[in-house]
């Protein structure tokens, strides 16, 4: 979220968007977590439902997995709304976190945040495709408009990846 605030910070015509894939069984972690979160997380690959041998044209299918990042590539401006540039939200693909409404006041506690966001993460790959919807923008933690952990954030990252520039 800090990333994509600073570049429309820096690079006014270009537009940013934060999305959230939840759990995707993408295999990041390797086979063994990709074995997991197939039965668990939301697929990447949608469903050969409905396909015939006589097909001529291949179909791209998406899963639920991808949802939200191919919403926040190709969504209109006016569909992203507060998602948008250095909006107050982000483009997600699950409700769940929306059940927990003291999170952003619980969160704020650095004795409590990393347990409670480990709760809270697992508590996402339980609830997520229960409460899967295909395009949901919602609002992001106050944490998130913190401007100099943000400005901090970029000049870190602008400094290690300098020589590269």
């Amino acid at each position: 979220i800090f990333h994509s605030r600073s570049i429309h910070m820096h690079a006014p015509d270009c537009d940013s968007v934060c999305a959230c894939p939840t759990w995707a069984a993408t295999g990041i972690g390797g086979e063994d977590a990709r074995d997991f979160l197939s039965m668990m997380a939301f697929p990447i690959e949608g469903s050969n439902e409905g396909e015939t041998a006589t097909t001529k044209i291949e179909e791209i299918r998406y899963g639920p997995g991808i949802t939200s990042a191919i919403n926040a590539m190709f969504r209109p401006r006016e569909e992203l709304g507060d998602a948008l540039n250095c909006g107050r939200s982000f483009v997600a693909n699950s409700r769940t976190l929306e059940f927990f409404v003291f999170r952003n006041s619980l969160l704020r506690w650095p004795i409590w945040r990393d347990g409670l966001t480990d709760l809270l993460g697992f508590l996402l790959l339980l609830g997520q495709r229960i409460t899967y919807e295909d395009f949901i923008i919602q609002e992001t933690s106050p944490e998130s408009q913190d401007e100099e952990k943000r400005s901090q954030l970029y000049n870190w990252s602008r400094k290690e990846v300098q020589e590269w520039l």
